[in-house]
């Protein structure tokens, strides 16, 4: 990822309180232990659906606030160093920034400097994402989350944004701001996360939505797949998208696809398709995360266990 850098000040107290615990929190991983060489072990996290709920303060009680995406980048980073995996990799399925105040009044900036010390690898391109200017404030003309500035903390963070199916309006030109995939590297294998996008044009105001045009055809994303893994021939295949995930993965076969990971439908869920393949989705505003263990054997093959979604905020 793009170096951060820290320089003195502390603008925004809050805000900045927040990154810098997010980022305490994140950046202190140690090497996994010993394991089963017959196996890797991946651990796949995912968030979803956050809205700029870095804290909710609703209560008006300081003994209750949740400091919901800090929590969780605890909970990853105890992953990261536990040793019970060979590594971790840490998703979003969109609708990033819209919604909190911590957010809004930084055009996302909030946002985007957790993600950086969470150091996600890839999220998915939300409808929410277009609120404010697609292209002005969520992504880079290089396909990743935009840099950020709040006061003297700022960042460029080296984050994919995805989504193979969105185009320039009546044209058949992918949009240079996001990305089909992105292969990460995790344990020494090589990951194809695949973004997805659901026509959700109806929910983007005309005038935001009116430049492009989203092919929400799932066989389309089907041969999509098929010729990502030709050319890539990554060890595990993602799809990463922002719409329900069950009839994505419904879609989608077992021989092309190992996991879907959803957003959009603003509640955790996870399982097992007919199909086959198993999805994860996480709830809204960092309430949970969704979580999923993807085991590669020594023969290549590849299997997901223990699908679920976790809820952060009922112990007050």
């Amino acid at each position: 990822m793009k170096a951060r850098r820290r320089l003195s000040g502390i603008p925004l107290m809050l805000v900045m309180v927040l990154i810098v615990n997010v980022g305490m929190l994140s950046t202190a991983a140690a090497e996994p232990g010993e394991k089963n060489t017959d196996e890797t072990r991946i651990l796949v996290f995912e968030t979803s659906d956050i809205h700029g709920y870095l804290l909710d303060t609703s209560s008006g009680d300081e003994s209750t606030f949740q400091y919901r995406l800090a929590y969780i980048a605890q909970l990853v980073n105890d992953a990261r160093a536990s040793g019970d995996y060979d590594d971790v990799l840490l998703l979003d399925g969109g609708d990033i920034y819209q919604g909190m105040p911590v957010s809004n009044l930084t055009n996302g900036a909030a946002m985007c400097a957790a993600f950086d010390a969470l150091d996600y690898d890839a999220v998915a391109l939300g409808n929410h994402e277009f609120d404010w200017g697609v292209t002005e404030y969520c992504a880079d003309s290089d396909g990743t989350l935009p840099a950020y500035q709040l006061g003297e903390y700022s960042g460029d963070p080296d984050i994919p944004i995805l989504a193979c199916n969105l185009y320039y309006a009546d044209t058949d030109e992918r949009v240079d701001f996001t990305r089909d995939y992105v292969i990460v590297e995790k344990a020494g294998l090589r990951i194809a996360v695949i973004g997805y996008i659901d026509d959700y044009a109806m929910a983007i105001m005309a005038d935001k939505i009116a430049p492009y045009r989203i092919d929400g055809d799932l066989d389309h994303l089907a041969s999509r797949i098929r010729e990502i893994n030709e050319a890539e021939q990554p060890d595990v295949t993602i799809v990463l998208c922002h719409r329900n995930p069950i009839p994505v993965a419904e879609a989608l076969s077992p021989e092309d696809v190992d996991l879907v990971a959803g957003g959009h439908k603003h509640r955790g869920i996870y399982g097992f398709a007919d199909s086959g393949v198993p999805y994860i989705q996480a709830d809204a505003s960092a309430q949970g995360y969704a979580t999923a263990t993807i085991v590669i054997g020594a023969d290549s093959s590849v299997r997901v266990e223990a699908p679920m979604y976790t809820v952060i905020t009922e112990n007050k």
